[in-house]
């Protein structure tokens, strides 16, 4: 019987083996307990896979606090009707990224997971953005219930 402590996940994922299941990753809670029955390792990266009955793997991401928020754009400057805008969020690694882009008429809004990094990236539509009125980029980024947010803005020229 080998028991092992979980202390807190920033990540967990889970991918099905089984033919009944599928082949894409779901978010479990920040903690789980692993039974007697998984076999866990840990690679020279810090990161710890385990395999449990029924052919899951479980991989777990050390956890650290989320300490920044930080979004870019691509352009400060686009032309209008340019469809390649692009904002950067860097946060903490597993984060959940909410990014709303307000314009002048409307409202965009995306989602996101940071990755190992902690960067995620949003392509931004701007054909629709007048010419010369700034578009707001917020972003709130949330991790085990603390959130940071950040902003930045771009302004659409001819």
């Amino acid at each position: 019987m080998v028991i092992v402590p979980v202390v807190a996940l920033a990540t967990v994922v889970v991918t099905g083996l089984t033919s009944r299941e599928s082949s894409g990753n779901l978010p479990l809670p920040h903690s789980v307990p692993i039974s007697s029955a998984v076999h866990k390792a840990t690679a020279g990266n810090g990161r710890s896979t385990s395999t449990g009955t029924g052919g899951q793997t479980y991989t777990t991401v050390p956890s650290a606090p989320l300490t920044e928020c930080t979004v870019s754009v691509s352009n400060p400057s686009p032309l209008q009707g340019q469809t390649a805008e692009t904002a950067t969020v860097h946060t903490t690694a597993g984060a959940q990224v909410l990014l709303e882009a307000d314009y002048a008429r409307t409202r965009s809004r995306h989602g996101g997971l940071a990755d190992d990094t902690g960067t995620v990236t949003f392509p931004l539509p701007i054909d629709h953005a007048p010419v010369g009125v700034a578009v707001t980029v917020s972003v709130t980024a949330t991790l085990r219930g603390v959130q940071r947010t950040c902003q930045t803005e771009f302004t659409p020229v001819l």
